[in-house]
């Protein structure tokens, strides 16, 4: 990650952004966040042990994102 006149800092894994088609999504698949249209796709091997499975909105994540 690389904020405007920073250097990069290394952040490790982290979730990546993709754009489908809407209709190639399931629409129980979709949430919405402040008026977005967001659907995750997260492999089994990244969620942390003991994880609710829960991608929560949280300002304070680089991203706005964290996964509980």
């Amino acid at each position: 990650m690389r904020e405007p006149g920073q250097p990069e800092q290394h952040l490790g894994a982290c979730l990546m952004i993709g754009a489908y088609r809407r209709d190639q999504v399931p629409k129980e698949f979709i949430g919405v966040f402040d008026g977005l249209e967001l659907a995750f796709k997260i492999p089994d091997s990244v969620w942390p042990p003991g994880a609710q499975r829960i991608v929560d909105v949280d300002k304070t994540q680089p991203f706005g994102f964290a996964l509980r």
